[in-house]
């Protein structure tokens, strides 16, 4: 048994691990007479809890400051949101509770575990102009805990408080056909869809770039092969005219017309 007499306390945000980790082994803790609430660990500061004992307070007491601190969404779409949220630090937390359910019917309550690292989550199989109610809640119970998986929350705890907080959001007018298996968001098809008619784009051009390259560079070596094998053939000699060709031809005409007058007479 461990027993927490005369031993002060600063009752604040830094003891609620504290303060939940006694009242799961109430068992092993006494203060003498009745075991928990009596003679047990009481609260030095602040003033306004001083004297009182530390266990029978409840967190909202001794910690004002909400466990989830800021919650957004995001990314609205027809058949789907981004919920992002931001939590103040808190070693006895164990994860996260998404919870959401349609304001416009009687829609059953559904909900997804993360675990403590989580800061965001897409809801998706939404129906299109339909308002939510969206809550982001702290998981404290490690045995309740698995990531990634499905659970559903009652009614009463989709309230701000000091572990949970809510909000409200309408998603966009779209046609059920619009809604894809896999992903129910319109977005996240044309998206796809962008990014591989981007992929094959480039890599066509990159094709064409790669085929435009080999082309020129194979027709400046057929080039230069062809200049290299005219510079090796031999050289063919020119036949020059002597300068008696030259005489011969340009002999005076009249001269020979009178010899062979002379001949004829």
């Amino acid at each position: 048994m461990i027993l927490f007499a005369e031993n002060p306390l600063h009752c604040g945000c830094e003891q609620q691990e504290l303060w939940e980790w006694l009242r799961d082994h109430q068992k092993v803790v006494g203060g003498g007479g009745d075991g928990v609430t009596a003679g047990g660990l009481r609260c030095e500061q602040p003033p306004e809890l001083r004297g009182q004992l530390f266990l029978e307070l409840e967190p909202p007491r001794f910690c004002s400051v909400p466990l989830v601190l800021k919650l957004a969404i995001q990314d609205i779409q027809p058949f789907s949101v981004v919920v992002s949220w931001q939590s103040r630090n808190h070693t006895g937390l164990h994860g996260y509770r998404v919870a959401y359910h349609a304001l416009d019917g009687h829609d059953t309550i559904q909900g997804k575990l993360l675990d403590r690292s989580a800061r965001s989550v897409r809801l998706g199989r939404l129906s299109p102009a339909t308002r939510y109610l969206v809550c982001v809640l702290g998981n404290s119970n490690a045995k309740n805990q698995q990531p990634n998986s499905t659970t559903t929350e009652p009614l009463s705890q989709l309230v701000d408080s000091q572990t949970s907080r809510c909000t409200e959001v309408r998603t966009l007018e779209g046609s059920e056909e619009g809604a894809s298996v896999g992903e129910p968001s319109t977005r996240v098809p044309s998206s796809l869809i962008t990014r591989r008619l981007g992929l094959i784009v480039g890599c066509c051009l990159g094709f064409l770039v790669f085929v435009i390259l080999v082309a020129v560079l194979s027709y400046m070596k057929v080039k230069k092969q062809r200049q290299l094998a005219k510079r090796e053939q031999p050289q063919p000699t020119q036949d020059y005219l002597s300068y008696r060709h030259f005489s011969l031809q340009s002999a005076d005409p009249f001269a020979a017309q009178h010899a062979t007058g002379t001949t004829c007479a």
